[in-house]
């Protein structure tokens, strides 16, 4: 009888170690690329300017996240004359963000490429068409959708580090850490209030950045659907939805490369995207560590202890 028992008990233990562990796969698995990219997008606090600064009126729609191609072309030298000549088309675009999947046996890194049309300023020199900034995330394997261990922004090429502790959430459908990006630029402003223009990155801070936003500015959430921010008044108080893309769109375009004055092609050097207009600006992260070999990256820089041997990584190159 004694026996008979422990014979059940036994098998009911298998049993519900198997049950837990198929549980624990099933979850596992039923994770997708997109579901941990959607999870974890960022929750962007954008700064929009388009006041007139002796005379010269920003366009407000170089402050909004889009994608490359927003006028349906991939002749990125023309984006200048869009956002300029045709207000009715492109006096606002509506939202994207360009993301990046890499994966590990033990992490994933989660890239966020936020494109603007142009780069306005009041001093022409301090103009560019197209702009790109970019966030990366590393998240640590859990079984889940995984737990948040650092992030880096770009601050005008400056990749800057934030811990948990350094970083605010929003947790509605996910685990959305919080992101300002600032507006418009120009080197008179940005010599006074560091990252206050140009599009710079960094994570959100409220006491901070609510004081560079004077009267214009939008959230934008992560969402199904691009929406178009056709009001941006306040400080922070109308919220849009941007959708994500995936950035092989760029990069399969990436000898898509023409440095003729007239050239209408993507980029008019490897790592620089086109301009004719004005002058060529923003810089896809083609030839950066971070994006083409992340675990490296983030091994040597932060130590974060993951696996080198990739599962996933599109972008690596020799």
């Amino acid at each position: 009888m004694i026996k008979k028992n422990l014979l059940a008990v036994l098998l009911l233990t298998i049993i519900l170690v198997n049950t837990f562990i198929v549980a624990h796969r099933v979850e596992a698995v039923s994770i997708s690329k997109w579901d941990l990219l959607n999870y974890w997008a960022p929750q962007v606090f954008q700064d929009v300017r388009q006041d007139r600064v002796l005379g010269y009126k920003y366009h407000v729609a170089g402050d909004h996240i889009t994608k490359a191609n927003f006028d349906n072309d991939w002749d990125l030298g023309n984006s200048w004359d869009r956002i300029r000549d045709e207000q009715d088309k492109y006096g606002a675009l509506p939202a994207y963000a360009y993301t990046s999947f890499v994966e590990t046996s033990t992490h994933y890194f989660l890239g966020y490429q936020y494109y603007h049309a142009i780069d306005d300023a009041l001093i022409p020199s301090d103009r560019h068409e197209n702009d790109l900034e970019d966030v990366y995330l590393v998240i640590k394997k859990n079984g889940g959708y995984g737990e948040f261990v650092m992030m880096i922004a770009n601050s005008h090429g400056d990749m800057n580090q934030y811990t948990p502790s350094q970083t605010l959430f929003d947790q509605t459908n996910g685990k959305h850490p919080k992101i300002f990006i600032s507006s418009n630029g120009d080197v008179i402003n940005s010599s006074y209030d560091i990252g206050a223009r140009g599009h710079s990155i960094s994570a959100y801070n409220p006491k901070k950045h609510n004081k560079w936003v004077g009267g214009d500015s939008v959230i934008y959430n992560v969402g199904d659907v691009a929406e178009t921010p056709i009001d941006s008044s306040g400080i922070f108080e109308k919220s849009y939805k941007y959708k994500l893309l995936d950035i092989n769109e760029l990069w399969e375009r990436r000898w898509d490369i023409d440095s003729s004055p007239n050239a209408t092609s993507t980029y008019e050097a490897y790592n620089l995207f086109n301009g004719r207009d004005e002058r060529s600006g923003g810089n896809p992260p083609w030839q950066k560590l971070y994006f083409n070999d992340p675990a490296k990256y983030f091994n040597d820089s932060y130590n974060i202890g993951s696996d080198s041997t990739y599962i996933v990584n599109p972008y690596k190159v020799n």
